[in-house]
């Protein structure tokens, strides 16, 4: 009986391995996937979300899905997920564009549908409005109607139209001649309409929370006008005009940007209008001339100057009619919190506040930067929180000084990514939450109650990072408390957990799983819940849960059933320091673990936290599709990289090593045949680790930096606020590169992270993919690493894709890079013959280019290059010379 039971289990997993299929191009031709977003109708009956195809990776085609979940049904409609107006209040009708001014309404009772003609603008507002929608007409009317089918309500006439986040108060504009508009408010509930302006142009209008009073901008060609229109006494008041801004330098309104509670002060954008004093004419010599006090470099400019607009912020307190500019000189204000502006000048920092133009100075804050880091102010401006090195602090403002915030539970990590300051959840009684590395708190910020972990150190005991569900950046709640995303900082594990608001008591767990979650959307009654789940070998879905521990299969797509698909874990090393390095370590469903694997490393920082992300089969166009290699008997392995300020090459070096000293002891791995890849960063890090080691037997570096000397004077990128190039910043600051210092302050450093200074050290057979247009990372630099290896006789190919940037998009491009780089791979890690473009480059056949994908059929080997035997044993004695030792007759001389 064991005997046939065995047999029979054989026979089908024998049959499961023959009826899974190998991922060819056919298969990345049309791949279907579920789009990131849907929609549920009130009661949660019914879902829409968008079904796509991917070409390859790249979006070819999609379509709408409703879905009925009682009757789990499905009803398949030409249209995108953006084309989606919504359901109805009532739950009865499901709205959607169907072209330019057609809406298609689907009676979701009797399935009927019937279209509703030449609407421009449609929205359907929530709360008791049964089946109505709110659109505007193609011919200029603005109607309420039931989609039912009685008879519309007409609003009058409109240009434009917006209805409030209240959800009752809708504001019109509609013209009464050439630049001449009414503006009108209308109440959904009781459908009053009042006219509050005309004559003039509108294009701001802002409600206060409460919804009693608008404030809108007046426009008209002698004068901009900011008025007040309070809906209980139905009037309108003109609070401030431009012409009150004489002496100002010319200044002029240009619109509000938002409003304190009460309308006591009304933010506005000040304009200034410079004309410039060149006569542009027909100028003989077309010169852009580069300056050395350029904020923004000459390329960024128009040859031809233009009338620049100069904007400013100010603040008008509406009691007094005073100004507060905001923006001036070396003036620079940072965003309102909880009633309070932070400012800063050249030599001090303070408080402004919203209400009254109170100011409050700060003294003894430990840095510049520290005021644009006040996330925290309290209601009466007299405590604040800011984040410093990798503690949280509490600035006394009557005191002028500052106490560390103590949490009791710290104790694993001290880096300076320790806190994320979130936001207030109740400005009245001053609590701002706060995520460390681990667990929340609710702080309060005038220190009169100790700091409340609302996770208990749950987080921290058991290697898991909570984080606040929100949406538009308020907290979700589930059963009246927060609602709770955990993440396993070693097991990658995610899931839902509940804490309450204000005590450590109240943590519990929902599900903790290998998926990832989205954000979920609750139901109008918040009984049922709408969130999309992925993992390794399951593709994103949507499911309904009710208490996020069961959840209910809304979409059913999992393409990755048909073909030989892959598991991912984690592998632990370690660094010499005893810093931890993870990898994501990828093996086929079929892996046979007495075989030995060729393995494919591809990097870059933070990479493992991905563990159970879903991949999707494509082209490789920027690092290698994994699931492509996957199939072709391949391992791939992404180990996290750690970096040390100055030393960023090296980082890459150390934690690519340690993780492959790990990799190795493993039986299955064949520890000749791993190669490694790397895009944009990567490419950088690839052209760094190829100069330091010999132990891998392929490299692929893709749009990389190999000069960062170059790469640092180059005009890479625009120039960010401080006038600095994004090259710089990357160099400079602790992003990307991370030298930490200019290259006239630490030029040691930029040598040594600069891989061509060290390109005779290399062993490693390398193809660069880099291309002309790329804007992020110069084309020059691939060049340079390439023409290097040229010159050096070491076997190296640089793939140049006309009309491409950063990475490949042309599917044809995409087709025949995925082909190259897998022969690349095949021959060097799997002894594939070579192909002939590998052996003898470009080749063309009556005048005609022809692709050289044919393998070798004489089986040669990538030989010596172009340098006679002589040259190349010079080249191979002085590439045995420690760099430090060649710049040691430099070193000499100096120190005559």
């Amino acid at each position: 009986m064991k005997r046939i039971k065995m047999f029979f289990v054989l026979a089908v997993l024998s049959h499961m391995s023959w009826a899974q299929k190998k991922i060819e191009f056919d298969t990345l031709a049309k791949w279907p996937v579920i789009g990131h977003d849907a929609i549920m109708s009130n009661d949660a009956r019914y879902v829409a979300y968008e079904s796509r195809i991917l070409s390859g990776g790249w979006l070819v085609d999609r379509k709408l899905v409703l879905k009925d979940i009682t009757k789990n049904s499905e009803t398949i409609l030409n249209a995108k997920i953006t084309d989606v107006v919504g359901f109805t209040n009532d739950n009865n009708f499901f709205l959607y564009r169907n072209g330019s001014d057609s809406i298609c309404a689907i009676n979701l009772l009797s399935s009927k549908s019937r279209y509703i003609t030449n609407v421009d603008r449609i929205v359907i507002p929530k709360g008791n409005y049964s089946d109505r929608a709110l659109y505007s007409t193609r011919s200029g009317d603005l109607v309420f109607a039931k989609i039912s089918g009685s008879k519309p309500i007409s609003l009058g006439r409109v240009n434009s139209f917006e209805l409030a986040n209240n959800n009752v108060d809708v504001i019109i504009c509609s013209s009464v001649a050439p630049q001449k508009e009414r503006l009108v408010w209308v109440d959904l509930l009781s459908l009053k309409v009042v006219e509050i302006a005309s004559g003039g142009t509108y294009p701001v209008h802002i409600w206060t929370d409460s919804h009693r009073d608008l404030v809108f901008l007046e426009r008209t060609a002698e004068v901009s006008k900011v008025k007040w229109f309070k809906k209980d006494k139905t009037g309108v008041s003109e609070v401030f005009s431009d012409k009150e801004l004489n002496g100002r330098d010319q200044l002029n309104i240009e619109g509000i940007n938002r409003i304190s509670g009460n309308v006591e002060s009304i933010e506005l954008s000040l304009v200034k209008l410079t004309n410039p004093f060149v006569a542009t004419g027909n100028l003989p010599a077309k010169v852009k001339i580069w300056s050395y006090t350029d904020v923004k470099r000459a390329p960024e400019k128009p040859l031809i100057p233009k009338s620049l607009k100069k904007f400013y912020k100010a603040l008008l307190f509406t009691s007094s009619g005073k100004i507060k500019m905001l923006e001036a000189n070396d003036l620079k204000t940072f965003e309102i919190n909880n009633g309070w502006y932070s400012c800063s000048m050249a030599d001090s920092s303070f408080l402004l506040s919203a209400t009254n133009g109170e100011i409050k100075i700060l003294k003894n804050l430990p840095s510049k930067n520290t005021i644009e880091n006040l996330h925290s102010v309290s209601t009466d401006g007299n405590s604040l929180i800011y984040p410093y090195g990798n503690r949280l602090f509490r600035y006394d403002v009557k005191k002028q000084s500052a106490m560390s915030i103590d949490l009791q539970t710290i104790g694993k990590d001290t880096d300076s990514s320790r806190f994320s300051l979130w936001q207030y959840l109740s400005v009245a009684n001053d609590v701002l939450l706060v995520m460390d590395k681990y667990d929340v708190w609710s702080l309060d910020v005038n220190g009169r109650r100790k700091p409340i972990c609302l996770t208990n150190g749950y987080g921290e005991k058991n290697d898991i990072r909570f984080s606040f569900e929100s949406v538009d950046g308020k907290p979700l709640y589930f059963n009246g408390k927060f609602l709770l995303k955990a993440f396993g900082t070693q097991n990658k594990k995610q899931g839902f957990f509940s804490c309450n608001v204000s005590n450590s008591q109240g943590l519990e767990k929902y599900t903790f799983s290998d998926n990832i979650y989205g954000t979920p959307k609750s139901s109008r009654d918040g009984k049922s819940w709408l969130v999309a789940r992925e993992a390794i070998d399951a593709s994103v879905n949507f499911f309904l849960t009710k208490n996020f521990k069961a959840f209910t299969p809304v979409s059913d797509n999992y393409p990755e059933k048909s073909y030989v698909w892959f598991t991912s874990e984690i592998l632990d090393s370690s660094l010499p320091d005893g810093k931890q390095v993870q990898s994501i370590l990828y093996k086929p469903k079929n892996f046979d673990p007495s075989k030995k694997y060729p393995v494919i490393i591809n990097y870059y920082e933070g990479i493992a936290d991905g563990k159970n992300t879903y991949l999707p089969p494509g082209y490789s166009g920027a690092n290698i599709n994994v699931p492509w290699f996957l199939s072709r008997g391949y391992l791939v392995l992404k180990p996290d990289i750690y970096y040390k300020l100055g030393f960023t090459g090296e980082s890459a070096v150390a934690c690519v090593n340690a993780a492959v000293d790990g990799l190795v002891k493993l039986d299955y791995v064949d520890d000749k045949k791993i190669g490694i890849n790397g895009h944009s960063f990567g490419g950088f890090e690839t052209f760094h680790i190829v100069t330091r080691t010999t132990r891998f037997a392929a490299a692929l570096a893709e749009a990389g930096i190999s000069n960062l000397v170059s790469f640092y004077t180059s005009e890479v990128g625009t120039c960010m606020p401080n006038g600095r190039t994004l090259a710089e910043n990357q160099t400079e600051r602790p992003l990307s590169f991370r030298i930490g210092a200019t290259l006239w302050e630490r030029p040691d450093r930029f040598v040594e992270n600069t891989p061509v200074f060290y390109a005779d050290k290399v062993k490693t057979p390398l193809l660069i993919m880099h291309n002309r247009n790329d804007g992020a990372c110069p084309f020059q630099n691939g060049l340079d690493f390439f023409m290097s290896m040229r010159r050096l006789g070491k076997p190296s190919w640089l793939l140049e894709y006309e009309g491409e940037g950063h990475v490949i998009e042309n599917i044809e491009n995409l087709k025949d890079y995925t082909i190259r780089t897998t022969q690349f791979f095949d021959h060097y890690l799997k002894g594939a013959p070579a192909p002939l473009w590998m052996i003898e480059g470009q080749r063309y056949n009556d005048q005609k280019y022809t692709p050289g994908y044919e393998l070798d059929s004489l089986n040669r080997k990538p030989g010596p290059g172009i340098n006679s035997i002589e040259e190349q044993k010079k080249i191979d004695e002085y590439s045995k010379i420690p760099f430090s030792e060649k710049l040691r007759p430099l070193i000499e001389e100096k120190k005559k």
